[in-house]
């Protein structure tokens, strides 16, 4: 038995709308990620506003893992990820 391994994490980047409206916060998505290394059924949990959702959808659908095993076979499984977006 092995946990998911997150191997890079893409950025999740500002949009202008949201910088000009000094949009800060974080993102909670829950994201499937299945057993053949793609990810999928990402959804929404806790959100901002000013485009900053689809920036961290965008972001997670480029999430490279290594699949959880179970029994030494990989198996699928939905976690939580969280994108932060702050402005300096």
């Amino acid at each position: 038995f092995k946990d998911l391994q997150i191997k890079s994490k893409p950025r999740a980047n500002h949009t202008n709308l949201s910088r000009k409206k000094c949009i800060e916060g974080k993102v909670l998505l829950s994201v499937t990620f299945f057993s053949d290394g793609t990810v999928g059924n990402i959804k929404v949990i806790k959100g901002l506003p000013a485009g900053l959702n689809k920036q961290a959808i965008e972001a997670a659908k480029k999430l490279k893992f290594e699949p959880e095993l179970r029994n030494n076979k990989p198996i699928s499984i939905t976690k939580k990820i969280e994108y932060s977006f702050w402005l300096y």
